[in-house]
């Protein structure tokens, strides 16, 4: 007997189980269509439809195409948001039990205004510089050469602030480091040795040098000779 009413009583409720099931598939409602570029009439693929207020949502794809399922009657406020495009809300979209809705969206391009982004990076040499490593090196960025007055926006000008170090006069380029001449001098770039680094060399005694600020990160004057690094000098 107990058998019989379990039967029964599972029987029945998978009858009301389908039953559920069916009126839900019967009431279920969808939206779906095609998101267009509003000027050209183009197709925008990867464009995000939402449902607003729901978790129920579609991007758009290779056609522009979208679908929003799993809908039941009730009135909807549709949102469309691609990049480079101004956001469109579709108000008071209303369903009905069981229908499936065709709604084209058309969105208009836009600009996006973007604040600017600097991007600085120090090399790992840089950081990792101890005060023993800086003792008799003078380091110079590109925008103190150039704030510098009088320098002509030229290094070895600008590094004669510098204790120890003496110029040619007003219209010479030449260092002194120390009382050495400027033949015991040597300029590396990006690890290769220019041998003469002057400008007007024959005809003003080389009043500038070839360094231009502009297109150099930074600077180091080594005042104290050179670091086996930097051998052979």
């Amino acid at each position: 007997m107990v058998r019989k009413v379990s039967r029964s009583f599972l029987t029945g409720l998978l009858l009301a189980s389908l039953f559920s099931i069916t009126t839900l598939a019967q009431n279920s409602t969808s939206i779906h269509g095609t998101v267009f570029d509003k000027a050209s009439g183009e197709p925008l693929p990867s464009t995000n439809v939402i449902v607003m207020g729901t978790t129920i949502g579609d991007e758009a794809d290779s056609t522009g195409s979208y679908q929003l399922n799993r809908l039941i009657k009730g009135t909807y406020f549709i949102k469309a948001t691609r990049i480079g495009y101004k956001p469109k809300i579709v108000k008071n979209v209303e369903l009905r039990s069981g229908e499936t809705k065709r709604m084209d969206i058309h969105l208009k391009s836009t600009t996006l205004k973007m604040k600017e982004v600097a991007v600085e990076a120090e090399r790992l040499w840089d950081k990792y510089l101890t005060e023993a490593s800086l003792v008799n090196v003078k380091r110079m960025r590109s925008r103190d050469i150039i704030s510098i007055p009088g320098t002509i926006d030229d290094p070895t000008r600008a590094v004669q602030i510098f204790s120890g170090v003496t110029g040619g006069g007003d219209y010479s380029g030449y260092l002194a480091v120390r009382g050495g001449s400027p033949d015991q001098n040597q300029v590396i770039m990006d690890g290769i040795v220019v041998p003469s680094p002057y400008r007007f060399r024959l005809a003003f005694g080389g009043g500038l040098s070839s360094i231009n600020p502009n297109t150099t990160r930074d600077m180091y004057l080594h005042l104290g000779g050179f670091s086996a690094e930097y051998g052979n000098s």
